[in-house]
């Protein structure tokens, strides 16, 4: 099944829905893709098993893209360095608040649906289901409390 998503709740996009479009050239052509921010974001819904990123569902958004992060090394994007590496940048709650809105056709599980199919589906995770429920919830809380700040 293709993987679609929409937008058209994001208030970032409301006002210009150009601008989640960039020029592209493969060496092949030129062509218009998806910014790679939101195009990580949306790809990224899949591996966080949420559908709907909404005010209720970012915490958890969040905090199990930061596990993947620590676990799998996923970022939301990369950029050449003046040093010429890579500079990977990592989610940040700006970043998922900035989102809010964005709908896909990934069907959202619950933590402890997630939790158990990650650990399943990937050996190489050293931590038990209780050690990877701890850190999403001291990540979802990073989350709520970095929004209260603002």
């Amino acid at each position: 099944m293709p993987l679609t998503w929409n937008v058209s709740e994001v208030d970032f996009y409301k006002d210009d829905l150009d601008s989640i479009w960039m020029k592209r050239d493969d060496g092949w052509g030129e062509y218009d893709d998806v910014v790679p921010e939101l195009k990580a974001l949306i790809f990224g819904s899949a591996a966080v098993a949420i559908g709907h990123l909404t005010e209720k569902t970012a915490p958890d958004f969040y905090a199990r893209w930061k596990f993947l992060e620590k676990v799998d090394g996923l970022y939301v994007t990369a950029q050449m360095g003046e040093d010429g590496l890579w500079n990977n940048q990592y989610i940040t709650p700006y970043i998922v608040k900035k989102h809010i809105g964005l709908s896909t056709n990934v069907s959202t599980r619950s933590n402890a649906e997630w939790v158990k199919n990650i650990l399943r589906n990937d050996k190489s995770i050293k931590y038990s289901s209780p050690e990877v429920k701890a850190m999403l919830t001291v990540s979802a809380l990073e989350y709520k409390e970095s929004m209260s700040d603002q």
